[in-house]
């Protein structure tokens, strides 16, 4: 497997887990009852930001292994 190929599957496993995570927080907001805005688009931009901290941190253990 290439590089590349590497590269873009991580590319469609992170955007994945981004819409799991938007579509299960959108879901949470509406049972909630939440409707302020800024609520709402700080849990949104949580869901798409979180998912890097998981990223970077397995490229430094990977780093590190090697």
């Amino acid at each position: 497997m290439t590089e590349t190929m590497m590269f873009q599957g991580a590319i469609v496993l992170y955007l994945l887990i981004s819409l799991i995570a938007l579509a299960l927080t959108y879901r949470e907001q509406q049972s909630s009852g939440i409707s302020s805005p800024l609520f709402r688009m700080i849990g949104f931009t949580l869901c798409a930001i979180w998912p890097v901290t998981f990223v970077v941190l397995s490229s430094i253990r990977l780093v590190m292994r090697a």
